[in-house]
């Protein structure tokens, strides 16, 4: 669990710094001026307004952790987010740490964009459904903006979308606690119930006097973003099938899906050229999946941002059987 904290505070850190400039709508102007042609028009300007409303209830603290007052927490940040878009949740690495932000680099987000979009749209004219999995998620907002493109073009496609990533530990935990499945619904989790006693398990691990309340905030933002993903595009498209799935690691995303027939089809990494993705080797854990996805999917799309392309002004690695040691 104490792996899990820190690497969830680095995570909220890396994604949630106000590094664009942009000024917060109020609530009214967000909810008439959001679409979904502004969001991808601008999605830098939708990320600027997102960071500051995730600032904004990072900053919400509980002092004490009965079911009572993290039931209040919540309330608190659900109305906190409510003020912004209906993603208001949905983020990705803004800062110079993360090589091939949109800030730093936005020909490479482009790119990658535009090859994940395509390789989706070739393996849905192949199958009927498609299995779509994102190592490295994070704040989910990349992979929003590729879904809701490949869907505008394949309004009725069927999507069974992973999410893997460390900073879904935490909530990970709560919805074991809960009994429920690795599968995203569309309801908010009675978690004021179980979270008391996950922070009475976390603590003595932990050495830190806002433990709980950090633990009760990671849980909730975690559900609002998955919630905020899952609801507004089944909304935009309500005639296609989406099912999302999160896993903390490769390997506990390995271990659950059922294979050869839930091997994934495209397989993504947007993030794992940071030092945090150094130090974890999170690039090893994406050429694992990459193996496991050959061996069982009939020719699997794998692709990433790589800072060495990037470099030579490609932007995009395709990994396949023909230049790769699978």
């Amino acid at each position: 669990m104490k792996q899990i904290f820190f690497a969830a505070i680095l995570s909220i850190w890396c994604i949630a710094q106000p590094s664009y400039g942009a000024l917060a709508p109020s609530k009214s102007e967000a909810k008439e001026e959001w679409s979904l042609k502004s969001c991808l028009d601008n999605p830098v300007k939708t990320v600027d307004e997102s960071c500051l409303i995730v600032n904004k209830v990072n900053a919400i603290k509980t002092q004490k952790t009965d079911p009572v007052s993290i039931e209040k927490m919540k309330e608190i940040i659900i109305e906190t987010a409510s003020k912004g878009s209906p993603i208001s949740m949905l983020v990705e690495c803004g800062t110079k740490e993360c090589l091939l932000s949109r800030k730093e680099n936005p020909r490479g987000r482009v790119v990658y964009e535009l090859g994940v979009i395509q390789a989706l749209l070739k393996k849905l004219t192949e199958k009927d459904a498609v299995i779509y999995t994102s190592f490295a998620s994070g704040g989910l907002f990349q992979d929003f903006i590729i879904i809701a493109k490949t869907l505008a073009q394949r309004p009725t496609a069927k999507i069974t979308i992973h999410f893997i990533d460390i900073y879904f530990g935490i909530f990970l935990e709560g919805l074991k606690k809960l009994g429920r499945p690795l599968k995203i619904d569309d309801n908010i989790s009675d978690s004021s119930t179980i979270l008391p006693n996950l922070i009475r398990e976390s603590l003595p691990k932990v050495n830190s006097k806002d433990a709980g309340s950090y633990i009760c905030s990671t849980f909730f933002s975690t559900e609002l973003r998955l919630l905020q993903f899952t609801r507004t595009l089944r909304k935009l498209f309500p005639k296609a099938s989406i099912d999302v799935f999160i896993h903390r690691s490769a390997r506990e995303y390995a271990e659950s899906i059922e294979l050869p027939a839930n091997a994934p089809d495209v397989l993504t990494a947007a993030d794992i050229c940071d030092n945090f993705s150094t130090k974890t080797k999170a690039r090893n854990d994406f050429f694992n999946l990459c193996r496991l996805a050959n061996k069982y999917s009939i020719d699997p799309l794998c692709i990433y941002l790589d800072c060495i392309k990037c470099l030579q002004k490609q932007y995009v690695y395709l990994l396949t059987k023909k230049n790769a040691a699978f």
